[in-house]
């Protein structure tokens, strides 16, 4: 199951909540990657009472140090449409190593996952700001992140960090932007902890 193509954290904040409603589900452990972890943050802003634990991957708390990436530029972003969008993202993939991270990259893009809310995603990215301080206590807000990310720089993980001062952080050595899939047993084994499962 994928988050619609809208780019605005807070709808997209609560249309998780929404979900969680039509499913009868009170409270919710909320983990969120990439995009999805940054506007994870909105769901525990305006819906604080109805998450556990938080578990932010590999996020953003302000998109500017990603813009040193031209495939997030602004303007590219921006001035690119839906499709040719994807195409670059599928050229790219293309040329990438062979493994478990391109085959699941070039089935997205293949048409899993639409041109629009490939764009979406990243129209998100580049219009996003900063969340608020959160009303969710930080022991309970653990982060992921991976020394080797190709994506969220240095400067961005420690603007992370400054934000979430009291929370967990967790530095994989290793998982690029994927960890989920790269380096799955550390990755699981942080969210097992957390959760006590």
């Amino acid at each position: 199951m994928s988050y619609p193509a809208d780019p605005d954290p807070l709808r997209l904040a609560d249309g998780l909540v929404g979900l969680m409603d039509q499913l009868g589900l009170k409270t919710a452990n909320v983990l969120g990657s990439s995009f999805g972890g940054y506007w994870a943050q909105f769901v525990a802003l305006r819906h604080a009472a109805r998450v556990d634990h938080l578990l932010l991957g590999n996020i953003f708390v302000s998109p500017e140090p990603l813009f040193v990436n031209p495939l997030f530029a602004p303007d590219f972003v921006r001035d690119t449409p839906a499709g040719a969008l994807q195409a670059v993202w599928r050229d790219r993939v293309a040329t990438a190593p062979e493994g478990e991270l391109k085959r699941i990259q070039s089935d997205m893009l293949g048409g899993r996952q639409s041109a629009d809310n490939l764009r979406a995603r990243f129209l998100g990215v580049v219009a996003a700001k900063p969340c608020p301080p959160l009303p969710l206590p930080y022991q309970r807000v653990a982060v992921i992140d991976c020394a080797d990310d190709p994506i969220i720089p240095p400067s961005a993980r420690e603007d992370v960090r400054a934000a979430y001062g009291g929370a967990e952080i967790n530095t994989l050595p290793t998982g690029g932007h994927y960890p989920h899939i790269l380096n799955p047993q550390a990755y699981d084994a942080i969210i097992r902890r957390r959760l006590g499962v």
